[in-house]
């Protein structure tokens, strides 16, 4: 992507950011922007074409991308300027993930906050879970995601109750039910804090085991001065939690 385009970019997320929050708020949200967009503006600006995932070749799929959030339909954009762009989880890494502590599959239910175009639940439709949510606040994505639902055959597949809900994460009514709740760097700073909130004051109403897979965690140390979680488990590329209650 050339540096002229991510200008370009980048202006119409301020123009758009200055209608909801203001011209002091978007000056406060553009250096959050500013720091996590400086690795892209200082690359060489010659691009790439997409290549197609092996995952998405055997299964006729697409959940492959790298989608700037400029450029989808939100259905909020209160809190877009501190979201990420989309980018699908490798296979490889979830399965890293789930090894990394002994899961009861059967005894929960599967969410992904920040699902996109639903890579992950068919990765974790794989194993017992009792369903299968994805949160995900792009409407294109969702789209996708649900076209990919339909389209997902696998004879190994264990779970087939899969749905994907079209919200911000920070508003979505928790189930009261034992969770695994899968994250991918979906947002940062006051995002991140106000959906940690969320999930503890859903902990709080009603007590029950929450497990949290956090894939890069930029913002680990929320959750680790948590009182709610402990952390089980941790390598340079993720974290687990388990509820305190």
């Amino acid at each position: 992507m050339t540096v002229k385009l991510l200008l370009r970019k980048a202006y119409r997320q301020a123009y758009r950011a200055a209608r909801v929050h203001g011209i002091l708020g978007t000056l406060r949200l553009a250096a959050e922007w500013l720091r996590r967009s400086r690795g892209r503006l200082s690359a060489s600006g010659v691009s790439s074409q997409p290549t197609v995932s092996t995952f998405d070749q055997i299964l006729d799929l697409q959940t492959d991308g790298n989608e700037d959030l400029s450029e989808l339909e939100l259905v909020d954009r209160t809190n877009y300027l501190l979201g990420s762009r989309y980018q699908a989880t490798a296979p490889e890494t979830f399965a890293e993930i789930l090894q990394a502590y002994p899961l009861p599959y059967r005894e929960c239910i599967f969410i992904d906050c920040g699902s996109g175009k639903g890579r992950v639940l068919l990765l974790a439709s794989e194993l017992p879970f009792r369903r299968i949510i994805g949160v995900e606040f792009a409407t294109d994505l969702t789209d996708i995601a649900r076209a990919n639902i339909r389209a997902y055959r696998s004879p190994t597949q264990k779970c087939h109750q899969l749905e994907t809900v079209c919200m911000d994460a920070t508003l979505f009514p928790f189930p009261a039910e034992p969770t695994v709740l899968y994250i991918y760097n979906p947002f940062v700073g006051s995002v991140m804090e106000k959906f940690l909130r969320h999930v503890e004051n859903s902990l709080s109403e009603h007590p029950r085991n929450v497990f949290v897979l956090y894939s890069y965690p930029k913002c680990a140390s929320l959750w680790d001065a948590s009182k709610y979680f402990v952390k089980i488990s941790s390598s340079k590329s993720f974290v687990v939690y388990r509820s305190s209650m």
